[in-house]
């Protein structure tokens, strides 16, 4: 009845202070404080009967590493794993990889499917690593713990290593682990540690016992691991469920005694419930860490968009956006090609590349143009090695080390392509998974903001342009004739004005059509483009009414520009169902400063020039003054 009592009574104390530290675990700022967390450890140890409770999820089915076996694949559809590629909670892990990876590309549309979940696996395991390492004073502290509960001298913690198929030793509950054994790893399907994994339940075992010795051979080859010591004869090993879902993530604690005894029952089932929580509370972590650093990435992206919005020309946009990819990922190199259609890429900003501004590749042939045809980030493997095709074309190599990080990403907004974003660093092997996902974000960010411009600038043109002559509307013109006439009051020029009128053209419409006045209208909006200088301006005012805007320019220089303009057309002929026929037209000028001191009154007096000319018999041209 005691020990009944006793039993009830510390099963209770331990869920008071496993309660207790859960709460801790939410309500701390810091969640690096819930790896290896002391009170956590010591709930299991000594509430052990709780261990029904703790061990929720699913076993895992023998344990395999091997990249290429379906069988590796993580189950267990309601647990998770972790998480460093910000995907959402239904994302990881799932019974079959297949949905996962279509799931994946199909949402984080950018990412080439081929190889993505061995990709994704080995990001994982380096996300384990790395959580570890920061880790690694607690998960001492929290080996020194079950060294206690089950009075071993010595625990080890040993996990995937970055490389698939492998594992190291990370973490020792004593001395700190050597650069040199930590750099070593041996295949996971060796020793103890691999028995353990299988079973999924910790195994033992005693060298040198009274009715067997153990040779150095022997010795080797079930504790395959770095830091072994010979003094130790009793050895425990017992699964390290990272993610008990997810197999591929999972390592094992050794703990270590120097005497000649097997561990007994009561000690193999603490060790089991101590690395259980250990795992738990370092998956959380990894989960932390990952919602921290997607923070701070969405913070990151979030002040893109602001800054992105805030360019004023394409240009600039695209320098914006390179100043926030070298903040997302390791960047040394960037080149962005704005997408101008039948004529391919042009290369608008090349920063550490060769001199490449305004080049213009085709839009085939090439790494870059694969990006913007398919909308996915290449080359697959995020590095130069990966890159088979030239990224800009043949005729304009870009020369590259043969090693390093390479990702060309697409910048567009849905299916609108702006253009690619060419970014390199020497200082990385490759670009990870993560690395990819974040250039993408940010290239559609960059496209969007690209192809806003784009529209802008094209809405703009048209709410300025004719759309029958192609010439400058009069809301158009009537802004640039006052800032030609302030230049020209500035630097003390002349400006000619020069009102265009086709002759009869009411006729024209009548006798042939509005199809062919309208030809009329194009012929003579071209005459005036091939007659203009860049500085004039030339415009459609409405009707048959045209306009030229002649900077300086005196009374006899609108006089010979207006007479060429008017003979020129005189000698057009336009074809009709009834026949050829000709046009003339009848041009008035006006020239500030001498007839007008402003726009107005210039525009006055050449309408009213314009009128005397039709008036003296058209075809003809009169001045002002």
């Amino acid at each position: 009845m005691y020990d009944s009592r006793a039993t009830i009574f510390m099963g209770f104390g331990g869920g008071l202070i496993l309660g207790a530290g859960l709460v801790a675990l939410l309500l701390s700022e810091d969640s690096a404080v819930t790896v290896g967390s002391p009170v956590a450890i010591a709930v299991v140890l000594f509430g052990r009967r709780s261990r029904d409770r703790l061990r929720a999820a699913p076993k895992p089915g023998p344990f395999n590493l091997s990249e290429s076996d379906p069988d590796s694949s993580p189950t267990g559809a309601d647990s998770g794993a972790i998480n460093p590629l910000g995907l959402v909670e239904s994302d990881w892990p799932v019974d079959d990889p297949q949905p996962l990876v279509a799931d994946i590309c199909e949402r984080r549309r950018g990412i080439d499917p081929s190889g993505v979940r061995a990709r994704i696996m080995g990001e994982l395991r380096v996300a384990l690593n790395e959580v570890v390492d920061s880790e690694r004073e607690r998960i001492r502290l929290a080996l020194r713990l079950i060294c206690e509960a089950v009075c071993a001298e010595r625990a080890l913690l040993l996990i995937p290593a970055p490389a698939p198929g492998r594992m190291c030793l990370v973490c020792s509950s004593d001395d700190p682990v050597s650069e040199g054994d930590r750099a070593r790893s041996w295949p996971v399907g060796e020793g103890l540690p691999a028995v353990a994994l299988e079973s999924d339940e910790p195994v033992a075992h005693v060298f040198d016992s009274p009715d067997n010795a153990t040779t150095a051979e022997e010795m080797e080859r079930l504790c395959p691991y770095p830091a072994r010591e010979a003094s130790f004869r009793g050895v425990a090993v017992a699964p390290f469920p990272v993610a008990e879902s997810a197999r591929a993530l999972r390592g094992v604690v050794v703990v270590e005694q120097k005497a000649p005894a097997l561990f007994s029952d009561e000690q193999l089932a603490t060790l089991r419930d101590a690395t259980s929580l250990l795992g738990w509370l370092t998956d959380v972590a990894c989960r932390l860490r990952s919602v921290r650093r997607r923070a701070e990435q969405l913070e990151v992206e979030v002040r893109a968009t602001h800054a992105l919005s805030s360019a004023n020309e394409p240009v600039s946009v695209c320098r914006k956006g390179i100043e926030y990819a070298r903040i997302l990922v390791p960047l040394e190199r960037a080149l962005v090609a704005l997408f101008e259609g039948e004529e391919g890429y042009r290369v608008v900003v090349a920063e550490g590349f060769d001199p490449l501004a305004e080049t213009v590749f085709a839009a085939d042939g090439s790494l870059a143009a694969d990006v913007g045809r398919k909308r996915i980030v290449l080359p697959s493997c995020g590095s130069v090695e990966g890159s088979a095709a030239p990224i800009c074309g043949r005729r304009f190599p870009i020369s590259l080390p043969s090693a390093g990080a390479l990702a060309v990403v697409p910048l567009c907004s849905g299916e609108a392509l702006a253009g690619v974003m060419v970014v390199y660093a020497g200082e990385i092997e490759r670009y990870s998974l993560e690395h990819r996902l974040l250039l993408h974000s940010l290239g559609d960010r960059i496209g969007a903001e690209l192809i806003r411009r784009r529209l802008e600038i094209s809405l703009d043109a048209m709410a300025r342009t004719d759309p029958l002559t192609g010439l400058p509307n009069r809301r158009d013109f009537q802004e640039r004739i006052e800032e030609g006439l302030l230049r020209a009051k500035r630097y003390e020029h002349t400006v000619a004005l020069l009102l265009i009128d086709i002759d009869l053209f009411k006729v024209v419409n009548d006798r042939h059509g509005h199809v062919i006045g309208d030809d009329v209208l194009r012929a003579l909006g071209r005459l005036l483009r091939g007659l203009a200088r860049d500085v004039d301006i030339p415009a459609r005012l409405g009707g048959d009414e045209l306009a030229l805007l002649l900077e300086h320019t005196d009374q006899s220089g609108a006089m010979m520009v207006a007479e060429r303009l008017r003979k020129e057309f005189a000698t057009l002929a336009f074809e009709a169902p009834g026949g050829s026929f000709k046009v003339t037209l009848s041009v008035g000028a006006a020239v500030f400063p001498f007839d007008a001191q402003d726009e107005f009154g210039l525009m006055a007096k050449a309408d009213t020039a314009l009128y005397e000319a039709k008036r003296t018999g058209r075809n003809r041209v009169v001045m002002s003054s």
